[in-house]
């Protein structure tokens, strides 16, 4: 599915998955809408990407409504993975909102993405906090089709007592 919109600042925006294409928000979860102020070029959306319209690309993932949002959540460690498309070459600011559930450790958040013509970047941090967080992380973009992939790492289970888990609501990337 290709689906492209023009902002009110002149910037390409595209965030598009097997799914669907995902909403324009600002920082705060607000809808951005043609000069409502909150558009501005230190601060323009690049891409929207809702966690629930990630792909699962390994582990036991599920979407559902979780802690007041609806979500993709990982309940094992894994990946989960979307395209999004950067009109041009640009160093910005990846956001994403995620929570976590502890068992004698907290679940870690990771990223990497896959630029066109190839190389790749990532990261991630540790002890995803019990609350919605965000987690922001510069980035340099490449012009086109970018891949993001998102996942979980230190899941801890045990029967009866406690379970590890990670919930991710948004990816934003912010100029």
């Amino acid at each position: 599915m290709n689906v492209s919109k023009l902002s009110s600042w002149g910037v390409a925006l595209l965030s598009c998955s097997v799914m669907a294409c995902a909403a324009q928000v600002g920082p705060e979860g607000e809808e951005i809408v043609p000069d409502d102020g909150l558009a501005t070029d230190s601060d323009a959306l690049t891409a929207s990407m809702e966690g629930e319209s990630f792909g699962v690309e390994s582990g036991y993932q599920t979407n559902g409504s979780y802690y007041g949002r609806y979500v993709r959540a990982f309940w094992s460690n894994g990946w989960a993975g979307h395209w999004f498309y950067s009109p041009v070459r640009k160093n910005t600011t990846l956001n994403i909102m995620a929570m976590g559930t502890s068992c004698w450790s907290t679940p870690s958040l990771r990223w990497y993405m896959d630029n066109p013509g190839g190389g790749v970047q990532g990261g991630g941090w540790d002890g995803v906090a019990s609350s919605w967080s965000g987690h922001r992380t510069p980035i340099a973009l490449k012009a086109g089709w970018n891949y993001l992939h998102i996942g979980m790492g230190n899941d801890q289970y045990q029967p009866g007592v406690c379970d590890a888990n990670m919930f991710v609501d948004y990816a934003h990337i912010w100029d």
